[in-house]
């Protein structure tokens, strides 16, 4: 396979000491299809709904990491999610923060350390990405989103890992919201999975790699449950 990371990026998520793992059947966690691998990590902790984690690897050609993570219904929060895409001499490190631009963020000071770090991690970037076009009016603008070198992977992963821990903490300032004041935000959020779900690569490269049926049960149940 693909030479990448040292470890995985679940490596560095699991030295955060308050994200406890989730057990999934072992036949959804792991598909082995010929030369391919997929393997799904799920988490939790205090406020946060649901942390899903895919990798995709691909004989020589291919290696994909993405994760999402929803906070738990009472906040009104952005989303966090990144996918990791490796060929053999270079990354595209994505890293996105998802909220519906015409509700407020309640408490923005919350975010501002995010922010400021994601900055700073995007000036170590070889070139920048912009975001594709269906997520524009769904992400908040950001910086480190672009490509970096295979050898830097590993530092990589543990800055993807300090920017959700960053996120984390700003959610935890969030106070809970009341039924019918985040009832909008969750229909967006329902809204930005279907669309994110039919237009993003990931379904498709995946299904290419580990065949559809598990493919679909893993976006469907897991990575975008309804």
């Amino acid at each position: 396979m693909i030479s990448v990371a040292s470890y995985p990026i679940t490596h560095y998520l699991e030295n955060l000491a308050y994200l406890e793992k989730v057990e999934i059947p072992e036949e959804v966690a792991r598909k082995t299809k010929l030369f391919s691998k997929g393997t799904l990590t799920a988490y939790t902790a205090p406020s946060i709904k649901s942390f899903v984690n895919l990798e995709v690897r691909g004989w020589s050609l291919y290696h994909y990491d993405f994760g999402i993570v929803y906070p738990e219904k009472s906040k009104r929060y952005p989303l966090f999610f990144y996918q990791v895409i490796m060929a053999p001499r270079r990354a595209v490190a994505l890293v996105y923060y998802a909220f519906p631009k015409d509700e407020e963020v309640l408490d923005k000071e919350a975010l501002e350390p995010l922010f400021k770090r994601d900055q700073e991690y995007a000036e170590e970037l070889l070139g920048a990405f912009k975001p594709q076009k269906f997520l524009i009016g769904d992400v908040m603008e950001n910086h480190f989103n672009g490509i970096v070198r295979m050898s830097e992977i590993d530092h990589t992963y543990e800055q993807i890992t300090a920017l959700f821990a960053l996120w984390y903490e700003g959610l935890l300032k969030q106070e809970e919201v009341p039924a019918s004041e985040v009832e909008g935000y969750q229909q967006w959020i329902a809204g930005f999975k279907e669309t994110f779900y039919r237009e993003d690569y990931g379904f498709t490269s995946t299904k290419r790699y580990l065949g559809q049926k598990w493919t679909r049960d893993v976006f469907e149940n897991y990575l975008f449950e309804k």
